[in-house]
Parts: structure tokens; sequence; C-alpha cells
């Protein structure tokens, strides 16, 4: 399964929350742009299971959601399926 959170707010010095912009975005209604966080290098084993997720028989669902909160809770994250 892959999150994707497309507006990300992480705790800056002195407590000031401010937003840190992955290139996380829909390209059109059917493409979905991630951009994984540094630990996942392309050349990891975790960065080719991703990359090689179909032709290692693993199957990839996207959930995104566009912030991290909604009404003071966890926002919910929207199913669109298998990545192909």
């Amino acid at each position: 399964m892959l999150f994707a959170l497309i507006t990300k707010r992480i705790r800056a010095q002195f407590g000031e929350a401010y937003e840190h912009k992955y290139m996380d975005h829909w390209i059109d209604d059917t493409h979905f742009h991630w951009q994984s966080q540094n630990a996942t290098d392309p050349s990891s084993k975790l960065g080719q299971e991703i990359i090689r997720h179909a032709a290692l028989g693993i199957d990839i669902h996207l959930f995104v959601r566009d912030t991290k909160l909604a009404v003071g809770k966890a926002a919910p994250f929207t199913y669109h399926g298998r990545v192909r």
C-alpha cells in the first residue's frame, strides 16, 4: 500500500509549523506523481520493489489525503485503486 499526503506539515524550531513540499500531485485523472521520502532511494531494496512491483508480483494500492487533519482528527485517506 502506498499512502500519500499532499500537504505535509512538520514542526519547525520554536513550535512553528511549516509545509514541506514534496512533489506529490495529480498529473491527470488517472496518473499520480509520488515523491518518496529521502530514505527510499531508487537503488534500495524498497525503491526497487516499488519501481519493479509488477514484475515482482507485488500489488501496490494508492491511498491519498489532502491534509493530515480534518476537524481536529486524522483526515481519512481516499482509495484510488491499484498502481500500474
